[in-house]
């Protein structure tokens, strides 16, 4: 257990010295960075916080538990934060959606959700692709395993990313906020979950193929809060490339609540490591569910995917 956490100290210190630091709409008006949070603080978290603490992914803990997705007690003001925008930047940008005021027809509100889902996945991109660089760095060796594998596959990939942050940030500066199409879910109560992140799904419900790492890829944004009684599943992508999308209309929408409640459940354990759960809704799900949560995650997050969309039929975070 000794070396398990000097690793994880050492692993830990790595982390924070390649951590991604920088304003991704830089311009001439940029401050100093800012401890930008993925999620509201003071409104969605707030919300979920039980005494100051949410349940969310302790990432400096991680190699602790050999690697496993586990949910632990997290500060609220430290939970979601990233160093993805300056003072100016992250104030400018996301006032309209921090007001607490969220309009599901505004389609400027849903392009920010979708901006901040993409600046979100930049950030976590860059900062893995130069924690795989420090740590290759420090034991050339693994340049032979897998790790070296990941470090060639991230090359090609954050160039693809480079392009969609100028495609991104030329979109919001000349207010063409219908370039992002959102799709979304709306139930008629709030659930403690709070989730945003910027992927690429493998399969719809049907088999298919949506995205191929050598081929084409397409950016899916992706945001659950709970607010003003509802909770909001935001399902976003370019508007170009509306027909590789058409399923989330075909396939999640017009199922039933509680079908479409196992959907977003499914793509939450196989997708997203950046989640937020209250814990006293955490506490009340029953065992069997949360074991399941952990075993899909611990699988299939960051593996090859399942054939179908909705993998796991019996499996719902939002039990009410």
């Amino acid at each position: 257990m000794k070396r398990e956490i000097e690793i994880n100290k050492k692993i830990n210190r790595m982390r924070n010295d390649t951590l991604f630091s920088e304003c991704i709409h830089k311009d001439e008006h940029c401050e100093e960075i800012s401890d930008a949070h993925s999620i509201q603080n003071n409104g969605i978290l707030n919300k979920l916080a039980r005494n100051g603490m949410v349940m969310a992914v302790d990432f400096s803990k991680i190699n602790l538990g050999k690697g496993k997705f586990k949910l632990r007690e997290i500060g609220r003001k430290k939970a979601s934060t990233f160093t993805g925008f300056c003072n100016h930047h992250d104030s400018k940008i996301f006032n309209p959606i921090e007001q607490f005021n969220y309009e599901p027809m505004n389609i400027k509100h849903n392009f920010l959700f979708a901006y901040r889902a993409f600046a979100l996945g930049y950030y976590e991109r860059f900062s893995s692709y130069q924690l795989i660089e420090a740590r290759l760095n420090d034991d050339p060796s693994k340049f032979q395993t897998r790790l070296g594998e990941r470090y060639n596959l991230y090359n090609n990939h954050l160039k693809y990313i480079d392009k969609l942050k100028t495609m991104m940030n030329t979109n919001l500066d000349n207010e063409r906020f219908d370039r992002i199409t959102t799709d979304l879910i709306s139930w008629p109560e709030e659930y403690g979950i709070a989730s945003t992140s910027m992927f690429f799904i493998s399969k719809d419900n049907e088999g298919n193929t949506v995205n191929q790492l050598d081929y084409r890829l397409s950016p899916f944004f992706f945001t659950v809060f709970p607010q003003a009684g509802s909770t909001f599943v935001l399902m976003s992508y370019l508007t170009k490339d509306k027909l590789m999308y058409r399923f989330i209309k075909d396939q999640v929408l017009s199922l039933s609540v509680d079908q479409q409640k196992i959907a977003v459940s499914n793509i939450i354990a196989m997708y997203i490591e950046n989640v937020f759960i209250s814990p006293d809704f955490w506490d009340n799900l029953p065992n069997d569910t949360k074991e399941k949560y952990y075993e899909i995650a611990n699988k299939i997050m960051g593996s090859s995917k399942p054939n179908k969309l909705i993998a796991f039929k019996d499996f719902n975070l939002f039990l009410g």
